[in-house]
């Protein structure tokens, strides 16, 4: 199975940091986001695997 997104390889694949902080606090999020790392304590529970794990290599 193959998907065609039409989408180039220049095409920005970023956000910006306010998009970012924007998703966070739409999940549920009630934590400081001006930090450099995010708790998962404060995010809400249906989002928590989003999260990962340490030794995922992603935020903890």
């Amino acid at each position: 199975m193959s998907f065609s997104f039409c989408d180039k390889a220049d095409d920005p694949t970023g956000y910006s940091k306010r998009v970012v902080k924007g998703c966070f606090y739409r999940m549920g999020y009630t934590g400081y986001v001006n930090q450099a790392n995010f708790a998962k304590s404060c995010i809400s529970r249906p989002y928590k695997f989003l999260m990962g794990t340490k030794k995922e290599g992603m935020m903890s």
